[in-house]
C-alpha cells in the first residue's frame, strides 16, 4: 500500500513538475524576440525548468512499479485514465487550431505539448519488458546508454528518430530511474538525504551556466561553447534538479503544493490553449515579451485558470462518478 506521506511527496513533485512546464511555455515566448536584458532573463529561467517533462516520466516510472498490478490491471487502468483525456483534449486542440483531427490524434500533434503522450504510450506498452530487461545495477548505466546511442546513431545508417515507435527512448532513462527509485526507494532515500546541498548548489550553478551558454547559442547565435540537448550535461543537469526537488518533497509540507499536484494532470492538458488567449490579451494591451509584465502577468494568468478548469472539471467528474455510484479512485488511480 502507498502510505498517505508518500503520495504527498509525489503530490508535491507533481506539483513542481507542472509550475516548470507551464514556466517553459510562458517563458518560451523570448523566442520571437531580440535579445534584451529582459529576453535575457527569460532565456535565463527557461534554461533551468526544462526537467519537467523528464520528471513527470520519472514519477510515471515510480507510481506504476509502486502500484505492481497485474499485466491486464496495468494495461486497463493505463488506457483508462491516458486515452479518453488524450482523445479528447487532442480533438479539441486540432478543432482550435484548424488541425486533421484524426491525423492529430494518431500523430500526438494536435498541440505542441502533447507530443508527452507519445512517450508515455510507448513506455507504458513496453513496460513489462523494461522492467524484465533493466534491473539491478545494470539498470541506470544500461538505460541511459541507450538513451544517447537513440541520439548518436548517424541518419544515414540507421534513422532510429525518424520512427514514431522508437521516440520513447527520448525519456527511457528517466522512466527506469523512475522504476529503480520505487524498488530501492530507502537505499535512495539515504543517499539523497546525506548529499551536502553546499555541492549540490555549487554543481547546480555551474550546470546553469554551461546550460544557459548553450541557449545562447542555440536562440542568439552567440559563439559560445554549446551542449546538445540530449547531452549527458543535461542529464546530470536535470538529475542535480531531480535531487532537490526529492529532498524538499520529504523535508517539507506544503497544502498548497499538494493540490496543485492534484490537479496537474488537467493543467498539463489545458494550459497551451489558455497560454495563448492570454498571450494575444497582452499583445493586443501592448505588453510584449521585451517587457517583464508580459512573463510574470502571462504566468500568472496561465496557471491560475488552468487551475480553475482542472478543478471544475474533476469537481464535475466526481459529482456524475458518485451519482453513478461509481469510485472515483478506480477512474484516476
Amino acid at each position: 500500500m502507498i502510505s498517505h506521506f508518500r503520495v504527498q511527496e509525489i503530490q508535491r513533485m507533481r506539483a513542481i513538475a507542472i509550475i516548470a512546464v507551464v514556466l517553459i511555455h510562458t517563458t518560451m515566448a523570448f523566442t520571437k524576440a531580440e535579445l534584451s536584458p529582459v529576453t535575457f532573463l527569460a532565456l535565463i529561467l527557461d534554461s533551468a525548468v526544462h526537467f519537467a517533462v523528464p520528471l513527470f516520466i520519472c514519477i510515471s516510472g515510480f507510481v506504476i512499479t509502486l502500484k505492481a498490478y497485474p499485466i491486464f490491471t496495468f494495461y486497463y487502468r493505463r488506457g483508462l485514465r491516458i486515452i479518453p483525456a488524450y482523445v479528447g483534449i487532442s480533438i479539441l486542440y486540432a478543432l482550435c487550431y484548424h488541425k486533421p483531427v484524426i491525423d492529430s490524434v494518431l500523430h500526438f500533434n494536435a498541440a505542441y505539448h502533447l507530443s508527452f503522450f507519445r512517450y508515455l504510450v510507448f513506455l507504458y506498452l513496453l513496460y513489462p519488458l523494461i522492467i524484465k530487461v533493466f534491473h539491478g545495477w545494470f539498470a541506470l548505466p544500461a538505460a541511459l546508454f541507450m538513451q544517447l546511442l537513440y541520439y548518436e546513431i548517424p541518419a544515414d545508417i540507421f534513422p532510429i528518430r525518424e520512427i514514431e515507435a522508437f521516440s520513447f527512448m527520448r525519456m527511457l532513462f528517466y522512466f527506469v530511474l523512475g522504476i529503480y527509485v520505487c524498488q530501492n526507494y530507502k537505499k535512495i532515500q539515504k543517499i539523497v538525504m546525506s548529499l551536502h546541498n553546499s555541492l549540490l548548489v555549487l554543481a547546480f550553478f555551474i550546470f546553469w551556466g554551461l546550460i544557459s551558454m548553450s541557449w545562447l547559442h542555440s536562440y542568439y547565435q552567440l559563439q559560445y561553447p554549446s551542449m546538445e540537448s540530449y547531452s549527458i550535461g543535461f542529464i546530470i543537469f536535470y538529475l542535480i534538479e531531480f535531487i532537490f526537488i526529492f529532498k524538499y518533497s520529504i523535508a517539507f509540507e506544503s497544502p498548497i503544493l499538494n493540490k496543485i499536484g492534484d490537479y496537474s494532470f488537467g493543467i498539463f492538458l489545458i494550459h497551451p490553449l489558455v497560454l495563448q488567449k492570454t498571450n494575444k490579451l497582452l499583445l493586443y494591451s501592448g505588453i510584449d515579451p521585451t517587457q517583464v509584465g508580459f512573463y510574470i502577468i502571462g504566468f500568472i494568468i496561465t496557471f491560475s485558470v488552468s487551475y480553475f478548469a482542472a478543478w471544475c472539471w474533476n469537481s464535475s467528474l466526481h459529482y456524475v462518478l458518485e451519482n453513478e455510484r461509481l469510485p472515483t479512485s478506480q477512474f484516476w488511480k
